[in-house]
């Protein structure tokens, strides 16, 4: 009977204890249930061509190729999340976008074509970032080879870009570029260029950039730029073909638009999406490149060529 008596007075006791150690949740547990609450609120990641379209946004009397399809905070086209030129930008990445590429740029002189010291190369490494309000972040590090030569990091540099509206909410979607970086013999330089693009037609999609680079010491040198692209598309999100054009000047500080270097090309333009996350670019370019010398102009008749290869997340 006493035994009896001490358990009941120890349960009479304890039990407001018991109740409030079960009402209380542990410190490992809170963290527990606080980060699922995070991840179910927290927006879903889609990769560019998976993401759900914009169900709202249509075009009256058009079927809308799903490249087409408007997707992400942007309401921009599916195509726009993949670079669709070599040489010419359209608008930004896609918030939360994350992306690398590789690109080959090679030069040669078609008259002295098979002379291996007649070609220069160009390698570029870039990682792209979709950081949301129409901000993008690019980092590049590029190296250059002569001929045969050795392999030579020329430069690095770091690029904002930021589209001034949602897409289609301004004509031709006027995009912002800032490029600062530094090259191997320590110059540096900025370049600032104006990005627009947009659909000619169902399928039909082009861009333009209006481009100045400005090398900070030395010559100060002056680079202005125009490039533009066309692309048809073929089969839906996998291929196309186009063209790209190319002019660009080049003068120094004491003689402004007096220009020492031009340059004029164009070719045809193919893009390869052989999966939701891979891209191809090739884009062989043709013309001239001129030098001014004592004796006025030298031309040289050259062939550009451009590969790029992608991948996103």
């Amino acid at each position: 009977m006493r035994i009896h008596r001490s358990v009941s007075l120890c349960l009479a006791l304890f039990s407001p204890a018991i109740a409030f150690a079960q009402d209380v949740i542990q410190p490992g547990e809170a963290a527990r249930k606080g980060a699922e609450e995070a991840a179910q609120a927290a927006e879903p990641h889609y990769n560019a061509y998976d993401a759900p379209a914009d169900e709202s946004i249509t075009v009256p009397g058009r079927r809308m190729l799903e490249e087409e399809e408007r997707i992400g905070t942007y309401k921009q086209p599916r195509w726009t999340a993949r670079r669709r030129f070599p040489t010419t930008r359209v608008y930004v990445a896609p918030k939360g976008q994350f992306a690398v590429e590789y690109w080959l740029r090679s030069t040669s002189s078609l008259e002295d074509f098979s002379r291996a010291d007649a070609k220069k190369y160009r390698s570029i490494y870039e990682i792209e970032m979709g950081l949301g309000h129409r901000l993008q972040l690019d980092l590049y590090l590029t190296a250059e080879q002569a001929g045969h030569g050795p392999i030579e990091v020329a430069k690095e540099s770091i690029e904002l870009r930021y589209a001034l509206a949602d897409w289609g909410e301004i004509w031709a979607n006027p995009t912002l570029y800032f490029e600062y970086g530094r090259e191997g013999g320590g110059a540096q330089f900025a370049e600032a260029k104006l990005l627009f693009g947009g659909e000619i037609a169902s399928g039909l999609h082009a861009g333009l950039n209006l481009v100045l680079e400005h090398v900070l010491s030395d010559d100060e040198t002056n680079e202005y730029k125009v490039t533009g692209g066309l692309s048809k598309t073929l089969v839906d999100k996998e291929f196309s073909i186009g063209a790209e054009v190319e002019v660009e000047f080049v003068d120094v500080k004491d003689s402004r638009f007096d220009f020492v270097e031009k340059k004029y090309v164009a070719g045809p333009s193919i893009s390869w999406q052989p999966d939701k996350h891979m891209h191809l670019l090739w884009t062989p370019l043709f013309g001239i490149a001129q030098e001014k010398t004592d004796d006025g102009d030298e031309s040289t008749v050259i062939w550009q060529n451009w590969i790029v290869v992608g991948w996103n997340y």
